[in-house]
Parts: C-alpha cells; sequence; structure tokens
C-alpha cells in the first residue's frame, strides 16, 4: 500500500559515491524523489549516462524520480594560501589581482573587477562567513585593503562573498550558458540558478536570523505557488558516520514542519560513505514528523484575493476549494488530469492532508512534478468522456495502492475532458 507515502521530497546530489545503477536504485528505493547533478563538477559524458540510468531505472522499475541541473554561477575565490595562514581581528588582508601564494597579509582574488565594484566599509566574507573583513581602501585597479573584524583560518580556494557590493558579474558565465543549453538537450527536468545579480534579490543576513527569514520564504513561495527546496548540511555527519546528531535530525524535522516542498542532500550522497542509509535516515524522519498532529494541523489552505479576471481564476477556486473539502471530509486522495501541471502546483501549494494523485499525457510533466509536495504522477492519455475517465483514473489509484474500498475521493477535471480545457468541475466520490 502507498497510503501512508511520505509527502515531503528528497533531493539527493549524484557524485563518485552515487554514480552506479546499483547504488541509484539503492536511493530511489530508500525514498529519492529527485536526483540533482552539480554542475560545478560536471563531465558531459558522466552526466549523460546517469541520466540514461535514471530514466532506465524510471522505466524499469515504475518511479518518476526527478533531475535537477544546478548550474556553477561565477565563483568568487581567494587562490592557494600558505599552511597555517590566520587572521586576528584587526589584521589587514591585502586583496591583488596577481597570481601569488597568499599568507596572512596578502591573498589573490580571482574575481578581476573586485577593486572597481567595492567600496570602503563593505563587508567581505570568506569560507562560508567564518571570516568577516571590512574594506578600509581599493585603488580602483588591482589592489584592495580589509581590515579583519571575524578572525579565523586562511585557507586556499574558498568562497567569497560580497553582501553589500554591487557585483558587475552576469548572473551567467560562458560555462552556465553552455551548460544550460546541454541541460536543455538533455531535457531535464529543473535547472537551478545558484547565483542572483542583485543584492536586493538576496543577500548575506545574521545567522541569528536565519530560521526565521527561512520560514518566511517558504511561507512565501507556498504563496504564490512555487515549489520551495531547504539545502544543505542537513545530514552532514552521516558523510562519514552512519548516525547523524540530534540537531541534524531536528534540522530535517524543522525544514518539514516549515512547509519545505523538499529537503536537499549534497555532499551527504555525492562523496560520502553512506549515501543510501543517509536517504532511509532522512525519510524515517520526514515521514515520522508528518505522521504527527502538529504537522497535519499547521499548514492550513491559502487564503488569498483571486483576480476574477484572471483566465486561471476558475482553476485556482476550485483547487482551493478541493482542498478545503478534503480537510473537512477526512479525503484519502485528490485526483486530477493535467497537461501542463498547473493544477498540480496548485494544489500542492495549499498542503492538504490527501494525497495529491496526478495523472497526464505529458511524459516530460510526469517526472517535473515530482518534486512538489504530495504529488504523485502517473501517466494516462485515454480521450474518454467526463464519466469514464474519472472510473479510469479512480481504478488506477486503487490500483496503485493510494485508496481502497470505502475512501473518500475528490476529482477535479476540465470538462468536456478530452478537450485539454482549464479544470472547472469538483466532484466528491465514495470508492
Amino acid at each position: 500500500m502507498n497510503k501512508y507515502l511520505k509527502k515531503t521530497k528528497i533531493i539527493a546530489t549524484l557524485g563518485p559515491a552515487s554514480s552506479s545503477k546499483e547504488v541509484m536504485l539503492g536511493l530511489m528505493r530508500a525514498g529519492v524523489d529527485v536526483f540533482r547533478i552539480n554542475f560545478s563538477h560536471a563531465d558531459y559524458d558522466l552526466v549523460r549516462s546517469n541520466i540514461q540510468i535514471i530514466r532506465d531505472l524510471n522505466k524499469e522499475y515504475g518511479y518518476s524520480v526527478s533531475i535537477l541541473g544546478d548550474l556553477q554561477g561565477p565563483k568568487l575565490r581567494v587562490g592557494v594560501v600558505k599552511e597555517g595562514s590566520y587572521l586576528n581581528p584587526g589584521d589587514i588582508l591585502t586583496f591583488t589581482n596577481e597570481k601569488i601564494e597568499g599568507d596572512s597579509t596578502k591573498v589573490y582574488m580571482t574575481y578581476q573587477q573586485f577593486p572597481q565594484d567595492v567600496k570602503v566599509g563593505e563587508r567581505i566574507l570568506i569560507d562560508d562567513g567564518k571570516l568577516v573583513l571590512e574594506v578600509l581602501e581599493t585603488n580602483n585597479v588591482d589592489t584592495v585593503k580589509a581590515k579583519t573584524i571575524q578572525g579565523g583560518p586562511l585557507s586556499s580556494k574558498k568562497g567569497v562573498n560580497l553582501p553589500n557590493t554591487n557585483v558587475s558579474l552576469p548572473a551567467l558565465t560562458e560555462k552556465d550558458i553552455q551548460d544550460a543549453n546541454f541541460m536543455m538537450d538533455m531535457e531535464v527536468d529543473w535547472i537551478a540558478l545558484s547565483f542572483v545579480r542583485h543584492a536586493q534579490d538576496i543577500i548575506e543576513v545574521p545567522m541569528e536570523e536565519v530560521p526565521a527569514i527561512q520560514k518566511n520564504l517558504v511561507e512565501r513561495a507556498r504563496f504564490y505557488s512555487k515549489p520551495v527546496i531547504i539545502a544543505t548540511q542537513m545530514m552532514e555527519t552521516m558523510i562519514n558516520s552512519l548516525t547523524p546528531t540530534r540537531a541534524e535530525v531536528n534540522d530535517v524535522a524543522n525544514s518539514v514542519l516549515d512547509g519545505a516542498d523538499a529537503v536537499m542532500l549534497s555532499g551527504e550522497t555525492s562523496v560520502g560513505r553512506y549515501p543510501v542509509q543517509v536517504v532511509e535516515n532522512m525519510a524515517k524522519i520526514v515521514k515520522n514528523i508528518e505522521m504527527t498532529n502538529f504537522y497535519q494541523h499547521k499548514n492550513e489552505p491559502i487564503e488569498k484575493d483571486y483576480n476574477c479576471i484572471d483566465e486561471r481564476f476558475i482553476t485556482n477556486r476550485v483547487c482551493l476549494a478541493a482542498v478545503r473539502i478534503a480537510k473537512s471530509t477526512n479525503v484519502t486522495a485528490i485526483v486530477t488530469l493535467t497537461s501542463s501541471g498547473y493544477t498540480a502546483f496548485q494544489l500542492s501549494a495549499h498542503r492538504p492532508n490527501s494525497h495529491i494523485i496526478v495523472f497526464s499525457g505529458n511524459k516530460r510533466v510526469i517526472t517535473m512534478l515530482n518534486l512538489l509536495w504530495g504529488v504523485r504522477a502517473y501517466y494516462y492519455d485515454m480521450n474518454k468522456p467526463t464519466d469514464e475517465t474519472i472510473i479510469q483514473v479512480n481504478m488506477l489509484t486503487h490500483n496503485h495502492g493510494y485508496i481502497e474500498t470505502g475512501d473518500f475521493v475528490i476529482n477535479i477535471n476540465a470538462t468536456p475532458s478530452y478537450e485539454g480545457g482549464k479544470t472547472n468541475t469538483l466532484r466528491l466520490t465514495t470508492i
């Protein structure tokens, strides 16, 4: 039976530890819904091979696992630094465009426009904010001097963030454009952009503000029916250990409680020693927290004023009505047909307690929808009248193990169903 499947999806990053058919199948069985391919470290021949393996496994075992290509984006880094280099608060560090071996007084900066872009008083964050410096002066050509505010070890090739600086770099590098074209040729389901152009879009924030901002971002994404992923360092201990820390268990559980569509693993599955066990543990945590009363009563349908002039007005209202009825009538599944996937996005954003079972004749849509919270998508392309279609999709939903005899099911459809119109009909049925 599939009645108790988790609704929050799991994304696993592919890498040396997981680029084999056996491990990928193990990850799918453990609960992976989306494979992430990080193009910072991508070899096209290996990517082609991995994509083919995923699609072969989907076809062979009846999965709909999605593929997400993640662009590298522009990388700001310091160069090679001598072992043992250390910055104390108050120390002055000079950034130069000259390719030198750096130390605790001078370091090479890979970003050549840095002296022109940066201004006195702006912050420089190195190694995910472990080191914080403030710009003292720039010659606007090839040198910047900065004072250490928060010190620590200075290591080779660490990333640099400029939270206050209007960076003149483009959002897409030449490599990104090449990678994006390759992704489109390979027909991946999702493309992730790693670099945001303006500070007003995303800025670095103090660590103590992150939890509240995370909750706010999830809420806003749901309001606009956009899938939201919470990522990085979720089970990092399990890169080398079979057991996560209690803090990591809580981090995963709280991300689920916040209402994320998906939680993501990076190094844990790409280079870690126990990729399958990580996913098994994460799936246990997700499923357990979703079974609790405070999770099931947490995410209420989103109340917003839909514009009746909007061409999607009727679909939006029908989806909201379906979720409201499902919440109050103990409906086991909301079953719908879609061509574009729009209805699935709307239903998922409301986070109903019931399953969201989607049927589509568009095979690209089926794997794309596997990222969305609570959505399970299957292929169906029969051009039948509405009544026959509802009978058939309900039978298929029963055959897939999501519903049993006596369960309540909501069907939402476009009537007539075979003209590919917009959703306009809701039906509550007992199986």
